[in-house]
């Protein structure tokens, strides 16, 4: 994500090209203000796929907010066009996908789209800012075979990125405690997967 920090350490984003796809004009122009309190000039609003591709592809975009339902379009269509057919930048910008629904099928549906992070609504500006800051620090290499184009989403939630607070209660610590017991030893190890005579 191109993004600059001011003399304090604050993210700049005055030269940040937003893309926002919503349902509604309504939904695109409250996402639309949310970026404008952060300083963003650049926010592209669009409430269908080939608006917001024709969009992507006349001008580069930093980031791109997406929301899968769009009553008879699929949100996430825009995701893998801009993964597979956009040319970079834009190709590899961060992808936030915010939604009502918040199954652990529809989360799914958008990795596998090639989504950097999804967000449940309602959104507040303190949660879309949080997750930016996570876009700037996330690392991920990007992918690109046959079968998925996008950021590397093979890892397990071993919480927020180091730095940060999680947005939950639950959400664990990357530190971890010392071993309280010894490891294993190779020998342990065959043990307990070796198969066993079993008298009946």
């Amino acid at each position: 994500m191109s993004v600059g920090l001011d003399p304090k350490g604050r993210i700049n984003f005055n030269d940040v090209t937003v893309l926002i796809l919503e349902q509604s004009d309504t939904a695109a122009d409250l996402l639309g203000q949310i970026f404008g309190g952060f300083g963003t000039r650049n926010c592209l609003k669009a409430t269908g796929v080939d608006q917001s591709a024709e969009m992507a592809s006349r001008k580069p975009i930093d980031l791109a907010v997406v929301e899968p339902e769009l009553g008879g379009e699929d949100g996430l269509e825009f995701v893998r066009w801009l993964r597979r057919s956009a040319s970079e930048p834009s190709r590899s910008a961060p992808v936030i996908v915010t939604a009502g629904a918040t199954t652990a099928a529809s989360v799914h549906k958008a990795l596998r789209a090639g989504a950097s992070f999804f967000v449940a609504k309602p959104i507040s500006s303190a949660v879309i800012m949080q997750r930016i800051q996570w876009v700037i620090k996330d690392n991920r290499p990007f992918v690109d075979c046959p079968v998925y184009a996008g950021p590397d989403n093979r890892f397990k939630m071993v919480g927020p990125p180091p730095g940060s607070t999680g947005r939950r209660g639950g959400d664990i610590t990357t530190e971890l405690g010392s071993a309280s017991e010894p490891n294993l030893t190779q020998n342990d190890i065959d043990m307990l997967i070796k198969p066993q005579k079993v008298s009946l």
